[in-house]
């Protein structure tokens, strides 16, 4: 039976699911597969996502196979990030991107019409290629985000699942990038297709493992071309590790991925020369990548044609203030420790083992600062919750402070006052900090980083009674105070 290109009938003639089935299978109910979506003759599910799902179909216009994404109903944002990626793959023309047909809609559901592609994602796909065929294909991928770059949008979601492969036979693989869902405008190419950003200040939209620094930080203002790079850098370590740099989620995760370089590659058989070109992409400072996504797969086309490459390893004075950086409490506190085991070694034996002992309260108060600390950053990153369990674990871990330093009363504690401080001063409880920092001060644990929690506190605690002073009417009582708290 013939149908026009418009018909909503199947072969049998009979109508297609209704909007309730349609709908019903999106929302994850028991709806059957669609049989058409407008002229589209539905043959089988492809996958299904968040957003929703994907479909092979057949355009009996064209004479060709094509693939339907259908977007779930309901969440605006979400309708809003769909128009979104069908403008932006819309507006995009490179091989290795892969093509929008057109966009419609039926029972009020949207959907984009692509090409479709017989490919496996990019990390199943790589894992049986040899070193210099995942080069290669990661240069493609990059080449075809400079595109986007070069079009004036960011990708923001780069990862290997975003990144579909065709392996045909006697060929090369083929890269085709997918998902521009949250492809945000960093020029004004496309600003007026896509009008105001989609999200406020701060949110943290995308996959966090392949994220930049100041992604997962909600900083809108701060992405850029070199954010993408990023992603590309954490996507090529996933390809020559099996795993992207950093793993797991919470406040280590964010620690690691804020603070810490990730493990080296070398363990997995990686080139030294390769390793640097990926760490260059994974720099914790935007500014200290590659330039552009250009720049990066023109540095893997200098390593695969045997030329120098870009990327340099850091060297030591670079190195040691990445460090300093990322433990500053802990860099103070082993400035201390090596002066304790000095004086302990030339002291005598029962010294010495009573350093030892003081070092591992040290290092255990340190530690209970830095995981403090992660936690309090984790909790003003996250969207607004309720932060009274943040509070409890909080003082729970100020508790067990307070244990380890009575059941060492024959120790010198001053990190563990200082720990304490720095707890109190989290609460915003400044006059508790002021006298656990006192404390620590008198106790002789005197690093910078004490005398700076001093200052923040007494600042603290001078514009608190300041705002009490500016109540008093009495003009020569107000001054009194005034100069008391000066």
């Amino acid at each position: 039976m013939r149908h026009d290109d418009d018909s909503t009938l199947s072969d049998d003639g009979h109508a297609t699911p209704s909007d309730v089935g349609l709908r019903a299978m999106l929302d994850g109910g028991d709806g059957d597969m669609p049989r058409r979506l407008g002229r589209f003759r539905i043959e089988r599910q492809l996958g299904r996502g968040g957003m929703g799902q994907v479909f092979e179909a057949w355009d009996p216009r064209l004479s060709r196979h094509v693939a339907i994404k259908l977007v779930r109903r309901g969440d605006p944002q979400m309708l809003e990030r769909f128009r979104r990626e069908a403008l932006a793959q819309a507006s995009l023309s490179h091989p290795s991107i892969c093509p929008v047909y057109e966009v419609g809609e039926q029972d009020g559901v949207p959907f984009i019409v692509m090409q479709r592609f017989d490919g496996a994602p990019l990390d199943e796909a790589a894992e049986s290629l040899p070193l210099d065929a995942k080069l290669r294909l990661m240069r493609q991928i990059a080449e075809a985000v400079h595109e986007a770059h070069r079009a004036g949008l960011i990708h923001r979601d780069l990862k290997p699942n975003n990144v579909l492969v065709e392996l045909p036979e006697g060929e090369p693989p083929r890269p085709f990038v997918l998902d521009f869902g949250l492809a945000r405008s960093v020029g004004d190419t496309l600003g007026a297709h896509f009008g105001e950003t989609m999200t406020e200040e701060g949110a943290v939209l995308g996959t966090p493992a392949y994220m930049a620094p100041e992604q997962l930080r909600g900083a809108l203002d701060a992405l850029g071309a070199r954010t993408d790079v990023y992603s590309l850098g954490a996507t090529l370590y996933h390809l020559l590790a099996g795993h992207p740099p950093f793993r797991g989620l919470g406040p280590t995760f964010l620690l690691d991925a804020l603070e810490r370089d990730p493990p080296s590659l070398r363990a997995a058989g990686v080139p030294r020369e390769v390793e640097h070109i990926v760490f260059k992409c994974l720099e914790k400072e935007p500014a200290r990548r590659y330039a552009s996504a250009a720049a990066f797969a023109e540095d893997l086309r200098r390593y695969l044609d045997g030329e120098t490459i870009e990327a340099r390893p850091a060297g030591p004075r670079v190195r040691l203030a990445k460090w300093v950086r990322r433990h500053r409490p802990l860099a103070a506190a082993l400035a201390a420790l090596l002066v304790t085991i000095v004086m302990a070694i030339a002291w005598n034996v029962v010294s010495d083992q009573r350093a030892q002992r003081q070092a591992t309260l040290v290092r255990a108060f340190v530690e209970d600062v830095e995981t403090m600390a992660a936690e309090v950053r984790f909790s003003h990153m996250a969207p607004l919750h309720d932060i009274r369990s943040d509070r409890a674990r909080l003082r729970a871990r100020m508790e067990r402070i307070r244990d380890d330093m009575a059941a060492h009363p024959d120790l010198d504690v001053g990190a563990g006052y200082f720990a304490l401080g720095f707890g109190h001063l989290a609460l915003e409880a400044f006059d508790d900090a002021y006298r656990a920092f006192e404390a620590a001060w008198d106790a002789g644990y005197r690093p910078q980083d004490t005398a700076t929690a001093l200052v923040r506190v007494l600042s603290a605690l001078y514009r608190e009674q300041l705002s009490d002073v500016d109540l008093v009417r009495d003009v020569v009582l107000r001054q009194a105070r005034l100069d008391a708290l000066e």
